[in-house]
């Protein structure tokens, strides 16, 4: 049997080798570092641990969900603290609340008078020319720069630990894809 290489041991890497070999198939996995895990890792400074990559998982998902109960990893899931509901966004150096209501957007501080007229124009506009979009040109073009900036590519980051600018909505955000297609806003 033909022995099936798969490169890189991050967390996409290592899943599709557990796959792989769950399936009977002979498999070599390539890392070009020393040690496994990709842009996820724990580091100590100066007292305190560090997570490095992405800090949240999307629920939901019937694989993921099946992912977890194969590996017995039901009692390793650490659950977001209700008291951390708040998310905070750097601009200009000060860290700011990221609005979660239309009310607390209107008065924040974290997006300009322009970004937020801007916001509110989106139902206005058109759907998108191309069949595949990055989450970084869909943001702009529907919700504005500072909208990227400030939101979704703190978001995308932190889920994805990937950049707006080369994830595909279609792929990694499908449900604000199909949004757009069924409804055009």
């Amino acid at each position: 049997m033909p022995t099936v290489g798969v490169i890189g041991a991050g967390i996409a890497g290592l899943a599709a080798a557990y796959r792989l070999h769950r399936a009977g198939v002979s498999i070599r996995v390539l890392e070009a570092t020393d040690r496994t895990g990709g842009v996820i890792r724990s580091e100590s400074t100066e007292g305190f641990l560090v997570e490095h990559g992405p800090n949240s998982i999307r629920a939901g998902s019937v694989e993921l969900e099946r992912l977890i109960d194969e590996l017995d990893l039901q009692n390793e899931r650490v659950w977001a603290n209700d008291a951390a509901d708040t998310r905070y966004v750097v601009r200009d150096g000060t860290p700011t609340p990221l609005p979660m209501s239309i009310r607390s957007f209107l008065s924040t501080d974290l997006f300009s008078t322009r970004a937020k007229l801007r916001l509110l124009a989106e139902p206005f506009v058109g759907t998108a020319a191309a069949n595949d979009e990055s989450i970084a040109d869909f943001t702009r073009r529907r919700l504005g720069p500072e909208v990227l900036d400030y939101a979704v590519a703190p978001f995308v980051g932190g889920v994805f630990a990937g950049s707006p600018e080369t994830l595909s909505v279609q792929h990694a955000l499908d449900r604000l894809a199909d949004l757009e297609a069924e409804y055009g806003s």
